[in-house]
């Protein structure tokens, strides 16, 4: 999947996974897997990162770091796990995935490029 950033001033780029049904119990799991590829044509400031926010049904999000900004300029495909038994959310009432680039707190920021992700899938963990 191509996600395209360009963020502006006090703006990150987001893209958001609703879940609904069976798909949000993720208690049985301890594991978040995904795989992104970068570009050396991105660009941006070594503040911006590739996150991942997890909601639950009651609004909390818990928010984990994938990758550092020179990780987004990788040419090659490079795996993510996020322990989902450190999160501070329900994961038995996950109610959206979301990957987002950018810069907490940095209202300069101007990172644009494609990252490409592949394989999101839940693991009992390792």
């Amino acid at each position: 999947m191509p996600f395209r950033y360009s963020n502006g001033p006090a703006r990150n780029s987001e893209v958001t996974l609703p879940l609904q049904g069976e798909d949000r119990d993720w208690s049985a799991d301890a594991l978040l897997r995904f795989w992104y590829h970068g570009q050396e044509t991105n660009a941006g400031s070594p503040s911006d990162q590739l996150f991942v926010h997890i909601t639950d049904a009651a609004g909390k999000t818990a928010t984990a770091p994938a990758a550092l900004f020179d990780e987004l300029l990788t040419s090659g495909w490079t795996q993510v796990d996020v322990d989902l038994r450190v999160l501070d959310v329900d994961i038995s009432q996950v109610a959206q995935l979301t990957l987002a680039v950018g810069a907490r707190g940095n209202t300069q920021n101007s990172a644009f490029g494609t990252i490409f992700i592949e394989d999101i899938r839940l693991y009992i963990g390792e």
